[in-house]
């Protein structure tokens, strides 16, 4: 009787960890029903241990299962008590509890696959156990819950529409007897949820999950609440909701902490479902955090063999495959492989989403052998398992096409996407992420037969989809989750722009197309930053703007904490990711809320025939696209281009350009180009480098409102030598701007005449002079003096701060002026130069500045020194440091600033992230609120800044139109000091 004995020892084990009901009550009804089978005649020995766990079972049982749940031994012939144990030996070496509770979110679906695939004897008694002929008369709630417990045999065992039957015929039962409240009826209508989400008909399973969560909401002691919650958000999850999905999960994990459960199995698989919806999101070091959370906990609480340990483990391959650690996800799938071979044979579910993974990480592994055989099992389970309508099935053969496709298996790949598409389109709806990823690879394979028209207008279904997708999740996200989010799905547009660039001369309309969807994600992430800050600032609902207030104050202590070592963390009690979370989530409530301010036209598409509308003449519209170079499905890594897109006003679609030396410009030529810049040679060089394939698509155009990417950030084209010794400059009014397509909104801030001026710091401040570290700039005291004289002769109200004045904290208090003026000493790390040792720069810890661009650049103001030596006590960084980084710029107060000038070396210069810019100073004045920022490229003169800021100042009080002014004065500078080097380092971009 040892046996028993540990059936007995397991199932109280389980029971402890759970107060839900869900599958859970079946093995608190199996309790009861050893107890009765350990008395009866059929049992000639139990152990003492036995006894004992048995009488231990009266404290387990609570009053309202005592009084729910019938015992369905009383009703069945004392012949059958055998096989009722054996029944329930089999059953609970199979399964931990959440293992039916909880939809356990599994590799790219989450249908919740579990059973031992022998298990027929179980599937034999259940179905005696519904069967009334063969038991004795029971009442409706006990014939219920057998029915009930009928469909959860054969739903473990695969068997789906047969559970199905049993599950509905259980709920009319508790219908026609008035229990459609009881804590029965509501575990049926989960297990149905759950049953029809397995089985792909997910309307039917959000209907009956919705019901379920519901009453269990309403019900005094919310039995099985967290596990609706749970379900629902796995459910949302693949249907591609991935914002509600995440909202539930989060409820689920709340309510499980509430209930002090945050060590216990469910809440394992709860963090393991929503680290799946990180992965889908693209936000993989939170997912891995979450994964190895929850293995952490399972690890204590349940075996290794475990299905839904095994689950979790496999999810962790994913996420490494997705990471490229490939070794360490192939080990994993093997042994779960072996496991799940061993444990349900090759026919079950679980088994082929195993040999799909294991295929997809071969194909990347490019062990191509292997892959074709394991893919092809794992469709034929799935069909054999399922139907040829279900979900999976759609999955598995999409994988395979894929296969088929990167091989140039053509016509072998196009039959398997199109019957794939055919399912997802019936199972999914019309803007599920898998559907949209299925037809993108569909107009890649036309591409690769030729067939460019099919190619085109399926590549455009597909990428509409993903705009739609943006348009539809990013409202709830925060700045970090978009950019995880973005970063999955900009690679798709690379794609399409390189498909573009192929075929542009064979079907002339990608050229339109391609202009569109580039400036539809050009600068993206900051376009939605901006956007959700203008419309909560506009709401006129006071209590967004105060949360709005609250996080850029928990932003700006955020940066102060960024400057305090670990030790003086620890010392202050401070826990720094807390606190980086709780910005975080402030953000996220904060876009969920400003949402509902959203203005219905808001997210209407802008095309290139609007923009070149308000063109004039002679002006050109230019946008410079850096792309990966692509071999239709795989990208080369080695292979750069650059694509110009040059639109004018005649109403014909935009000129193409490309330029397929992008390695060499961002090497070897941009290296030259800064040599020879500080060194004053010839800049003849760089019309073949940079200008000469854009030139010809120019012709007869003087101003060109240009939007450029990847090197053109590190690249003044105004001081590009054209063949005649002329430079650029001379030939063509270059105006730069985010995107082209912001020519169509202009901002108009009101010219309030208050100008905030900061210059001429005294890094130094009270240290002796032996410590001094930065040189001081009285040129910079001579430029804020000049200004000042200018601007109050136009009767501007000037602020004006030199020398100890010339605070970070001043700067910080800034309030919309209409000009901000900072001349002062600026920085640049660059990556190179950044290291994960514990040193320190400019008040950063380099661990820091590695994994926040923006905390890499900055200004330097008053007392700086005394931080680049580190000297700063606790109490100094908690007032001033002297330094104003990028991350701390964002939350100044710009939003009706017109212009901010910064007059300082290298401020132009950042992190460049293609499509989004330099993550840098600049963008972080944009994001603050300016309209426009002037920046400069390399290390600037003193005299030559001064000549250039006093003549611009001088034209823009004239006239008023900062362009014009800007230009005029580096004509007038170009006069003076006739190299590039002083009248080519600053750059103005914005409106």
């Amino acid at each position: 009787m040892k046996h028993f004995s540990k059936i007995l020892s397991f199932i109280l084990l389980v029971s402890l960890s759970f107060n839900y009901t869900g599958f859970s009550s079946n093995f608190f009804q199996s309790l009861k029903d050893l107890k009765k089978l350990a008395k009866s005649k059929t049992v000639n020995k139990i152990t003492g241990k036995s006894k004992d766990l048995i009488n231990k079972t009266e404290n387990i049982l609570t009053p309202g299962f005592k009084n729910t749940y019938g015992i369905s031994s009383k009703y069945i012939n004392e012949k059958y008590n055998k096989l009722w144990k054996e029944t329930l030996i089999k059953f609970s070496q199979s399964y931990s509890v959440t293992d039916f509770n909880y939809a356990v979110s599994y590799g790219d679906n989450s249908t919740p696959y579990e059973s031992k695939n022998n298990i027929k004897q179980a599937k034999s008694f259940a179905y005696y156990l519904a069967d009334p002929a063969n038991t004795d008369e029971m009442p409706p709630k006990v014939k219920g819950q057998n029915y009930n417990y009928t469909g959860e045999i054969l739903y473990a065992s695969s068997s789906y529409k047969s559970s199905e039957k049993f599950f509905l015929k259980a709920l009319d039962i508790y219908k026609k007897n008035r229990l459609t409240d009881s804590t029965f009826a509501t575990l049926t209508l989960s297990n149905l949820g759950l049953l029809y989400h397995t089985t792909g008909r997910y309307a039917l399973a959000k209907e009956y999950t919705l019901k379920a969560l519901q009453k269990r909401k309403n019900s005094k002691d919310k039995t099985g609440y967290a596990a609706s919650l749970n379900n629902l958000s796995v459910l949302y999850k693949d249907m591609g909701l991935y914002t509600d999905a995440e909202d539930y999960i989060i409820q689920a994990e709340n309510y499980i902490k509430k209930k002090h459960e945050d060590n216990s199995i469910k809440f394992a698989v709860v963090e393991n479902n929503r680290a799946m919806i990180y992965v889908m999101t693209g936000k993989y070091k939170d997912a891995e955090i979450l994964m190895k959370k929850a293995l952490s906990i399972a690890d204590k609480e349940v075996r290794e063999k475990s299905p839904s340990y095994i689950r979790m483990k496999v999810n962790l391959a994913l996420l490494y495959q997705l990471t490229k650690r490939y070794p360490e996800a192939e080990k994993i799938y093997l042994d779960a492989i072996r496991v799940k071979k061993k444990r349900m044979g090759t026919k079950h579910p679980d088994y082929a989403v195993l040999l799909a993974n294991t295929a997809s990480l071969y194909q990347q592994m490019k062990k191509y052998d292997k892959v074709e055989s394991l893919l092809k099992q794992a469709a034929q389970i799935f069909k054999d398992q399922f139907d040829e309508d279900h979900p999976s099935y759609a999955k598995s053969i999409y994988e395979l096409a894929l296969f088929y496709q990167s091989q140039n298996r053509i016509s072998e790949a196009e039959p398997l996407y199109k019957k794939a598409l055919a399912i997802q389109q019936k199972k999914l709806g019309e803007h599920h992420p898998a559907l949209t990823e299925t037809e993108e690879h569909i107009a890649v394979l036309y591409w690769q037969k030729g067939e460019l028209t099919l190619a085109a207008e399926t590549y455009h279904k597909a990428l509409n989809e993903y705009i739609y997708q943006i348009n539809t999740f990013f409202p709830a996200m925060n700045e970090y989750e978009k950019t995880k989010f973005w970063e999955t799905i900009h690679p798709k547009f690379i794609r399409y722009y390189n498909f573009a660039a192929d075929v542009y001369k064979d079907i002339p309309e990608v050229r339109g197309m391609l202009y569109n969807f580039h400036i539809a994600t050009k600068g993206l992430l900051l376009n939605s930053s901006r956007k959700v800050k203008n419309q909560i600032l506009h709401s006129g609902n006071r209590t967004l703007i105060h949360e709005f207030n609250t996080w850029q104050d928990t932003k700006n202590y955020l940066a102060k904490l960024y400057t305090f070592t670990d030790d003086e963390l620890k010392e202050k009690k401070i826990n720094i990711d807390s606190v980086e979370s709780v910005v975080l989530n402030l953000e996220k409530d904060l876009n969920k809320k400003s949402a509902a301010f959203k203005s219905s036209s808001s997210n209407k598409s802008v095309t290139y025939k609007q923009i070149a509308s308000i063109l004039k003449p002679n002006e050109a519209a230019l946008e410079i696209i850096r792309v990966n170079r692509y071999n239709y499905l795989m990208p080369d890594e080695n292979n750069i281009a650059y694509i110009a897109l040059v639109l004018k006003s005649n109403g014909k679609l935009p000129e193409i350009a490309v330029n397929e030396n992008g390695v060499k410009m961002e090497s070897s030529d941009v290296e030259e180009y800064h040599k020879n810049i500080h060194s004053g040679k010839a800049m003849s060089n760089f019309n073949d480098y940079y200008w000469k394939y854009i030139a010809p698509s120019t012709f007869g155009v003087h101003r060109i409102y240009a939007s450029v990417d990847g090197i053109y950030n590190q690249v003044n084209i105004n001081t590009v030598q054209l063949p005649s010794g002329k430079f650029l400059f001379d030939d063509k009014d270059i105006r730069f701007v985010t995107n082209t397509k912001d020519l169509l909104h202009k901002k108009h801030n009101v010219n309030t005449k208050k100008a905030f001026l900061v210059g001429f710091p005294d890094y130094q401040l009270d240290l002796p002079d032996n410590l001094a570290q930065l040189p001081p700039l009285p040129g910079t005291q001579k430029e804020v003096e000049m200004i000042k004289s200018l601007l109050k002769k136009h009767y501007w109200q000037v602020n004006e701060y030199t020398e100890k004045s010339a605070k970070e904290e001043v700067v910080k208090q800034v309030n919309n002026p209409y000009i901000l003026h900072l001349a002062t000493h600026g920085y640049f790390i660059e990556d190179k130069a950044i290291t994960t040792e514990d040193t320190r720069s400019f008040g950063i810890e380099q661990v820091r500045a590695y994994k926040n661009p923006l905390l890499r650049s900055g200004l330097l103001f008053a007392g700086a020194d005394k931080t680049i030596l580190d000297l700063n006590t606790t109490d100094n960084k908690d007032k001033d440091d002297g330094i104003l980084n990028a991350f701390e710029a964002m939350v100044l107060n710009l939003d009706k600033t017109e212009l901010v000038i910064l007059s300082a070396c290298q401020t132009g210069l950042g992190e460049i992230k293609n499509g989004e810019g330099v993550y840098g100073l600049q963008r972080s004045f944009q994001m603050a609120g300016a309209a426009s920022v002037i920046t400069s490229l390399w290390e600037v003169s003193d005299e030559g800044t001064q000549d250039l800021m006093s003549a611009f100042y001088k034209y823009w009080l004239q006239s008023g139109n900062k362009h014009d002014a800007f230009r005029k004065a580096r004509a007038e500078i170009k006069e003076k000091y006739k190299y590039p080097f002083y009248w080519g380092a600053f750059v103005l971009t914005g409106n």
